[in-house]
């Protein structure tokens, strides 16, 4: 057997072991798990960040952030997360997902139907009854979403890249998607607080970056 075929044998039988382990976990902590798949590989995450989507998605019971707290430390425990920076009191303030799970991670909620992003397939058009849309890239993932039903639930754009977002064209997302709970544009920097946004009664989660915003009163 080759190199190559020892490498690829064994990284099979990882992600093997890690389906076994994601079927094994209840039924709160597999959303939780899935979730994951909205972050890119190695991408570093603030755990606060996670644990308030993982409450507006409505996978914490009694919106506790205490129990998405002891979810995450599970999903530590089952090698699905691994452990970045902490605090002075040994608080997991950042975390990241491991190489070993991400392809696991990534099929299982694209299969799911359970989160679509132009990284897992190009023809996201043919998907487009998928409540949650990530994006990594530059703006023109934003393209595909002209695809999606008005029920679009989650959207998120997780990137390190500060790009300049025209807000009408925010503010006809929030036209397009009036049922979304949450809307994260990440870096994305908005000019003005799109008016729009009052408009999402089901909003649970908004993270804008909005430089020249002082208050919202």
């Amino acid at each position: 057997i080759s190199l190559k075929e020892n490498i690829k044998e064994v990284l099979d039988e990882l992600r093997g072991l890690q389906v076994v382990a994601y079927c094994m976990l209840h039924f709160y902590l597999k959303l939780c798990c899935l979730y994951l798949s909205v972050f890119l590989v190695y991408f570093e995450i603030s755990t606060k960040q996670l644990y308030q989507l993982w409450i507006a998605e409505g996978f914490i019971p009694d919106n506790n952030e205490a129990i998405a707290e002891r979810y995450l430390e599970q999903l530590i425990n089952g090698g699905f997360v691994d452990v970045g920076k902490k605090s002075d009191r040994g608080r997991i303030n950042t975390c990241s997902i491991p190489g070993r799970c991400s392809l696991a991670l990534l099929t299982g909620a694209f299969e799911g139907e359970f989160v679509i992003s132009p990284i897992m397939d190009q023809e996201v058009k043919l998907r487009e009854n998928v409540k949650r849309f990530t994006a990594h890239g530059n703006l023109n993932d934003f393209e595909f979403l002209d695809h999606f039903d008005s029920f679009l639930h989650s959207l998120l754009h997780l990137t390190l890249g500060s790009h300049y977002l025209d807000p009408n064209y925010c503010e006809k997302i929030c036209k397009m998607f009036n049922f979304l709970r949450v809307l994260d544009l990440g870096s994305l920097v908005l000019i003005r607080y799109p008016s729009e946004v009052e408009n999402l009664f089901l909003l649970r989660y908004l993270n804008l970056n909005i430089p020249s915003l002082k208050s919202l009163l």
